[in-house]
This record gives C-alpha cells, structure tokens and sequence, in this order.
C-alpha cells in the first residue's frame, strides 16, 4: 500500500529572505568599474556637434548617448585613460557618458550641454 502523500512543504520566510541575500551579495561581490571622474563638453559648434574629453580606465570603452536625438556614440581610451567623443546635441541636450571594461559598466554620468 502507497502512503498518503503530504502537501510539499513551503520554506520559511526567513530562509527565503536568506536565500535572496545570497543571490544578491554573489551578483554585487564582482569587480565594479568606477564613476567616469569629471569630463569637460562643449557647446555646440557650426554643425551641431560637442566634444566631450575626460579620462577613463586604461582601454576602457567609453560611450556617449543623447536621449534627445537617438544617437550615441563609442570610443576607446588610450592607455593613459583619455578619450574623446563628439555627438551631434543642442545647448540644454542631457548627454549620457559611462565605460566598460571587459564585462563590467560603470554607472552613467549625466552631463548638459552648455549654450554657445
């Protein structure tokens, strides 16, 4: 003869609450890239374009978006760190600029781009 079955048991909240403690320290415990240290921009020139220069981490992949056109760009740092974009804005455009490096992205520096 088979025995009754139980109904399966439910985990305690704390053990739950134990569990997803883990599942988040092991997804924070990785390498992080830091903040992009300041950056200069400039207004935009003839052609609706700004320059932004600013130093990353050595070879990093620094990106440029502009919410307000759909368009962004990608450029490489040097070895010392130094890169530099240019992206078509207008004076008052919230110009997003971050870096990867290998599989890690540092978190976005929001910058506005000055009137000329």
């Amino acid at each position: 003869m088979l025995a009754p079955m139980r109904p399966p048991r439910r985990p305690s909240p704390s053990r739950c609450l134990a569990v997803l403690g883990l599942l988040l320290l092991t997804q924070c415990s990785g390498p992080v890239v830091p903040i992009l240290p300041p950056l200069t921009i400039s207004a935009p020139d003839m052609d609706g374009l700004v320059r932004i220069d600013g130093d990353a981490e050595p070879d990093a992949l620094v990106f440029g978006y502009n919410e307000a056109r759909l368009a962004g760009v990608i450029a490489t740092a040097d070895a010392a760190g130094r890169y530099q974009l240019t992206l078509g804005a207008d004076a008052g455009d919230e110009i997003s600029v971050w870096q990867r490096v290998g599989t890690q992205e540092g978190p976005p520096r929001i910058v506005t781009v000055p009137a000329p």
